[in-house]
């Protein structure tokens, strides 16, 4: 391939590959006039916009283990790291501190296997969303060159490309830039991200606003993948505790759909050290937490332990309910499949100030399921 400059590094790229279905991955595997690998990744099916990169020199690489030795220049590791990806020899998976790692074993002379492990690290910022722009491009293009019979799949790419692209503009819509280059916020009425209407609109936890109507028509797709989800990356559950990725504003609403319900829990927790409880059939955390046991009867807090009656309905959570979780104004309420359960838990205002909010799942049995619908701040 020729030689060209790569918007995600400043150095001249002396050769490239990059693999547009690497699972649920983009990768791109470079190096540089200054003899420096780099990896980059972006997730196509999260389209979260996040860049996953490291660049790496030859000591550096040498760092990692000494079989490496054995080369003599970074072009020679290119390709070693080439051929593993093509005989998709490499794994990708995310670390708690949500970077990327890239691993993958190299055999020695012995018959011995070393494995590699790369810290791809995690790049979030509006350049590469661009770049990412430009990767689902390349994708239409490229599927209009294989083939003439994926017409959906281009449509779908065609789509996330708005979307995104109509992030980038809500960004800096509401940027002013004087002449001395100050930048200042300019006062605007609230609207819907994509229709503009200025009725019926619910504020997700990213400050985009979205009006009812292209909500229900599920127009706000990047908030799905981005903002409704739990710490794992997905709007559904990995293990025992799980909480909310993004903290939660101080009114909120959010909603949660159970597809299977045995033995599961649902509020919030100041203290996100619950997912790192191994204990999981515990019945009463000893974390400041705040949830509805599945009988929709029993309340739990850390500080008073169960509470009785405060929450009230004829019958218990079963599979294909939903419930509404609600805080406005240090309030608690919930709504059982649309309707109240009764009258508001109160929150120690002294004991939640200046604290991160989550919200929480707990299943003390792992067949249960449930779904993260969606969080919008309450005026």
């Amino acid at each position: 391939m020729e030689a060209t400059k790569s918007p995600l590094v400043s150095k001249t790229i002396i050769n490239f590959h990059e693999f547009y279905n690497f699972g649920e991955y983009y990768l791109k595997l470079s190096y540089n006039d200054k003899e420096e690998l780099v990896i980059v990744c972006y997730n196509i099916d999260k389209l979260d916009g996040i860049c996953y990169e490291t660049k790496k020199n030859i000591h550096q690489v040498y760092n990692l283990n000494n079989i490496f030795r054995q080369y003599v220049n970074i072009k020679d590791i290119y390709e070693l790291i080439l051929d593993l990806i093509k005989d998709n020899q490499i794994s990708l998976s995310l670390n708690p501190e949500n970077n990327l790692i890239f691993s993958f074993k190299i055999t020695d002379i012995k018959r011995n296997n070393h494995k590699v492990d790369l810290i791809l690290v995690n790049n979030n910022n509006d350049n590469n969303t661009k770049e990412y722009i430009k990767i689902l491009t390349n994708e239409i293009i490229n599927l209009r060159k294989n083939t003439i019979n994926h017409d959906k799949e281009i449509k779908e790419l065609k789509n996330e490309i708005k979307l995104i692209k109509d992030l980038i503009s809500q960004n800096y819509k509401n940027i002013d830039l004087t002449n001395n280059n100050n930048i200042k916020e300019k006062n605007t009425e609230k609207r819907c991200l994509y229709c503009g209407n200025k009725n019926d609109l619910k504020k997700c936890i990213c400050n985009k606003y979205y009006c009812d109507k292209c909500i229900s028509d599920n127009k706000n797709v990047i908030c799905q993948k981005n903002c409704f989800i739990f710490d794992n990356n997905l709007n559904t559950l990995t293990s025992y505790y799980q909480i909310s990725k993004l903290p939660l504003p101080k009114n909120f609403e959010a909603k949660v759909y159970f597809n299977k319900v045995n033995m599961i829990r649902f509020g919030i927790t100041f203290d996100p050290n619950i997912i790192k409880e191994i204990i999981y059939d515990q019945d009463c955390p000893k974390y400041d937490i705040y949830y509805l046991c599945e009988y929709l009867t029993s309340f739990y807090t850390y500080k008073k332990g169960w509470l009785q009656s405060i929450f009230k309905t004829d019958r218990k959570l079963k599979d294909g309910d939903y419930l509404i979780l609600k805080i406005k104004d240090g309030k608690i309420y919930y709504l059982f499949n649309g309707n109240s359960i009764g009258d508001p838990y109160i929150l120690d205002k002294d004991e939640i100030k200046d604290k991160n909010m989550f919200l929480l799942i707990h299943r003390r049995n792992k067949s249960s399921e449930c779904q993260l619908k969606y969080i919008y701040e309450l005026d």
